[in-house]
């Protein structure tokens, strides 16, 4: 949060979804204008994204953030840029995935209330079905498909995964682990979802 404070000038919002009250308790402190609300422990991470998503104040946009992230200085500006072309979905550059995937995703509060980040469901980010992989990848070939995708090089939110081999990366826990164990079923949704989408399209 301090990384966050010190390389994002601009205004902007910080939500975060906990499992337990001294979490809370801590991120409301450091940040007193955040809203930080508790959420069931066996929620996945989509459905604590949609859960933060719904409870927004209206900004004009969203971004996913993750607590391996490390920002870079101007990331934020480069990404608007990028997001007055699409006004759709942006990830930007983390020096780990490549482009496409990237950090994020960024999220235009009118794409999704006018198209949703998903085929078959209205004004949500991402498919809650999937336990934590592939949501992501889903959301950005959507947006490819639909002409509303960006991937922003300028900007720089840093992926220090615990495999990035990069200093200050961080350690494997039960985040990673949860990712990991559900890969392969999130995987098969993923391409069942891909396909359905396809069938739809040609209908």
């Amino acid at each position: 949060m301090a990384n966050l404070l010190q390389t994002t000038p601009e205004p902007f919002t910080f939500y975060a979804a906990v499992t337990d009250e001294e979490s809370q308790e801590i991120l409301q402190r450091v940040m007193p204008s955040s809203l930080v609300v508790l959420t069931p422990a066996w929620w996945t991470a989509i459905e604590r994204a949609q859960f933060l998503y719904d409870h927004t104040r209206g900004e004009d946009y969203v971004f996913l953030a993750a607590d391996d992230y490390l920002f870079h200085p101007g990331w934020l500006p480069p990404a608007l840029a990028m997001m007055a072309q699409v006004d759709g979905v942006v990830t930007i550059n983390d020096l780990f995935d490549g482009e496409q995937v990237g950090a994020g995703p960024m999220f235009s509060r009118n794409y999704i209330s006018t198209c949703s980040g998903v085929f078959d469901e209205p004004n949500v980010l991402q498919h809650r079905g999937y336990h934590h992989g592939y949501a992501d990848i889903e959301t950005i070939q959507t947006a490819i498909e639909r002409g509303r995708f960006a991937w922003c090089r300028d900007g720089i939110v840093e992926h220090l995964r615990y495999n990035s081999g990069k200093p200050g990366a961080c350690e494997y826990d039960e985040t990673y682990r949860d990712l990991e164990e559900h890969y392969s079923t999130d995987l098969e949704l993923f391409q069942i979802r891909m396909h359905a989408r396809d069938r739809a399209n040609h209908a």
